[in-house]
């Protein structure tokens, strides 16, 4: 069994093969009849057929894997310098005050009721000028960017 397999494939692979088909074999004992070496043989093929299926599919899916990993390009170091000093230079931009309050919840890593206390005002204040503070940022960051007007309801 083993010399018909390496015949057909390397020795990893016929070795592998010769154990299914003993497997297989062994399940099927009844089924065989007196001279097994045709069904052990056909068996063994169709078994050989199956593992080169499957190793062939790999190989393709692995292919394809890497000429997608090439084909993505990944942002260079002056992408993050770039970035870096859009964000500093959009930060000088804006006033004291949304500054502070950007920095304090993005740098400090203060909660809105703690960076509300450094400022000596209300939680819900803070929160407001924080989301002021973002917005403005934002469009200094990236001028295209538009802001969705709120629907308003008509009188029913």
């Amino acid at each position: 069994m083993y010399a018909f397999l390496r015949r057909h494939s390397d020795p990893d692979l016929a070795e592998t093969v010769t154990a299914e088909v003993f497997v297989k074999a062994w399940r099927h004992l009844d089924s065989m009849g007196p001279e097994p070496l045709g069904w052990l043989i056909t068996t063994a093929r169709r078994t050989l057929i199956d593992h080169q299926r499957s190793r062939s599919r790999r190989a393709r899916l692995t292919e394809q894997i890497h000429i997608l990993e090439r084909s993505v390009s990944l942002p260079g170091p002056e992408s993050a310098v770039v970035e870096r000093q859009t964000v500093l230079a959009a930060l000088e931009r804006l006033s004291d005050t949304d500054r502070e309050a950007l920095l304090l919840v993005g740098w400090d890593g203060l909660s809105h009721e703690a960076a509300a206390k450094v400022l000596g005002m209300s939680k819900s204040a803070f929160t407001k000028r924080l989301g002021r503070a973002r917005q403005r940022f934002e469009e200094l960051v990236d001028p295209t960017h538009t802001i969705r007007p709120i629907p308003v309801r008509s009188p029913a």
